[in-house]
């Protein structure tokens, strides 16, 4: 999406999130292709049953 800004403090902001948004992205890709270590659903694992209580 394309930004058109005349102010260049609101233009250097939003490069800077603009950035951040990549770095993010980039980060949340990486650790997509990690392996799975543990394939158990989050709640056996924290150890709640089928009623949200713990087990």
């Amino acid at each position: 999406m394309a930004l058109n800004s005349k102010d260049p403090v609101t233009d250097s902001l939003a490069h800077e999130v603009a950035s951040r948004v990549g770095d993010l992205q980039r980060y949340i890709d990486h650790t997509r292709q990690r392996a799975t270590l543990d394939e158990r659903d989050s709640e056996t694992i924290l150890g709640y049953d089928q009623h949200g209580l713990p087990s």
